[in-house]
């Protein structure tokens, strides 16, 4: 279906509901869905709002429709606990969330179930939120526009498609004269293939917004170098030169055996500003760049992400998104934090397409935080595959040498260079710690007979980190 086509589409949405509630405050939303089965679905809107702004809609009807069949409304309700607070300022400071002074962003979840009463290919569910943020600085008469979403639907054939979900909350902050990247990528569940596409944001009546020259959906704010998107991954950087405030959009259309199933959007503003905060880094895979690769089934994977950040007095913090259920997640802390990661993918795993989760990694610069991310994906051959003979993890940093292995009900541990490590930590496959030990010396070993049989990580932690995944029979 061609997105020119949709605009047709979005018209008729708006034409039959848009919300008129006041939020000259919103800086973005998304919308995604959930097959239950039996044609229901689980809608989820997201909304993000300056907390300065008025108070954010107590709940928020959904229109659908398609060529097939009359179309409809649903209500969205919040969920429990929101909303959430999105970090914009380092932990000594309170943001206008907590009564601060310093911008503070709020994110609200709303849901519910639809009913579809039929198949067709093109359910269309949107939203339409008035106004747009009165700051923005690249659109003129900003307030005149809706903050409006959508998400498409083919359920033809009785598909029982589920949306793709963004891995990350969206990046609304960058530094004047520092370069930044961020992750728009996204995950599918049905292992469904995806495209990105940058678009302008939709405004009321299913049109789009207009920017003012020299600005543009590829060029939302002014960069130097100019703005880049990765369509493979929906990830941008840019380098901004002036304070702005200016929102884009992505398209991510999700394709099965080539036949478009399913798109959603997000719609978000990005403030740049005159700050002098270094963006924290991640690296790749064990400290290259490389952020895929082939793993094997039935055969643990293990590797290590590092952060960086140029503001020397700044402690970096990396988090995930939970992307890859059955995996095991790990940030070590410390100044400048690194992670491990941990997985034993199934023969059920070897899909063509990717499992892929993001990283986060913020730093406690004051007032204003900092923070970039990345998207890591691992593409599961089956054990019997030849390119599992010679794949290899990539590998960068010169680590020490470990030598483990078992004695009975003991798992032993030597390496070379003294004080290298000053901790032994092993989880359980829910990452939870159930051993902790301190390290004095180049051996240390483990008492394994009271654990239960499972997969366990084992982790020495110091001026080096290193990870081994072993299973107890």
């Amino acid at each position: 279906m061609k997105y020119n086509f949709l605009f047709l589409l979005l018209c008729f949405a708006s034409l039959f509901y848009s919300e008129r509630a006041q939020a000259n405050h919103a800086v973005g939303a998304e919308l995604t869905y959930e097959c239950l089965g039996s044609n229901q679905y689980r809608l989820r809107y997201a909304f993000y709002r300056d907390c300065s702004s008025t108070a954010a809609p107590s709940s928020v009807p959904i229109n659908y429709s398609s060529a097939c069949f009359s179309g409809g409304s649903i209500n969205l309700i919040p969920v429990a606990g929101t909303p959430t607070q999105i970090s914009t300022v380092c932990p000594s400071l309170n943001s206008s969330c907590n009564g601060g002074t310093y911008t503070g962003i709020e994110e609200w979840i709303y849901t519910g179930v639809v009913t579809l009463p039929g198949l067709c290919s093109d359910w269309l569910f949107s939203y339409g939120l008035c106004c747009r943020n009165g700051g923005i600085t690249t659109v003129s008469n900003p307030t005149t526009y809706q903050l409006f979403v959508f998400a498409l639907l083919n359920n033809v054939d009785g598909i029982c498609n589920n949306s793709p979900r963004f891995n990350n909350r969206p990046f609304i902050y960058a530094c004047i004269g520092e370069t930044v990247c961020f992750d728009n990528g996204v995950s599918d569940v049905d292992g469904d293939s995806v495209r990105y596409q940058i678009i302008t944001p939709l405004a009321a009546a299913g049109n789009s917004i207009i920017y003012d020259f020299p600005y543009s959906n590829s060029q939302p704010v002014s960069s130097s170098p100019p703005v880049m998107f990765n369509p493979a991954d929906g990830s941008f950087c840019m380098k901004p030169t002036a304070s702005e405030v200016s929102p884009y959009g992505l398209l991510v259309s999700e394709y099965r055996d080539g036949i478009l199933i399913g798109q959603v959007e997000r719609d978000i503003q990005i403030e740049t500003r005159a700050c002098t905060n270094a963006s924290p880094s991640l690296t790749g895979i064990n400290g290259t760049p490389i952020k895929s690769m082939n793993i094997c089934s039935n055969i643990p994977t293990e590797f290590y992400i590092l952060s960086d950040d140029n503001d020397s007095m700044d402690q970096t913090t990396i988090s995930w998104n939970d992307g890859i259920p059955g995996a095991q997640f790990i940030s070590w802390g410390g100044m400048h934090d690194s992670a491990t990661f941990a997985w034993t993918p199934s023969v059920g795993d070897a899909l063509s397409n990717p499992h892929c989760f993001s990283a986060t990694v913020n730093d406690d610069h004051c007032p204003y935080i900092n923070q970039s991310s990345a998207n890591y994906c691992m593409y599961v051959l089956d054990s019997t595959d030849s390119r599992c003979l010679t794949s290899s993890i990539p590998e960068q940093r010169k680590k020490s040498d470990v030598r483990a292995f078992r004695v009975d009900n003991k798992y032993m541990l030597e390496w070379t260079g003294k004080n290298v490590y000053s901790n032994c930590r092993v989880y359980d496959s829910t990452g939870r710690i159930i051993y902790d030990h301190e390290i004095d010396g180049m051996n240390t070993e483990i008492d394994i007979a009271g654990f239960r049989g499972g997969l366990y990580l084992i982790c020495l932690n110091g001026l080096d980190n290193w990870c081994k995944s072993f299973v107890k029979e």
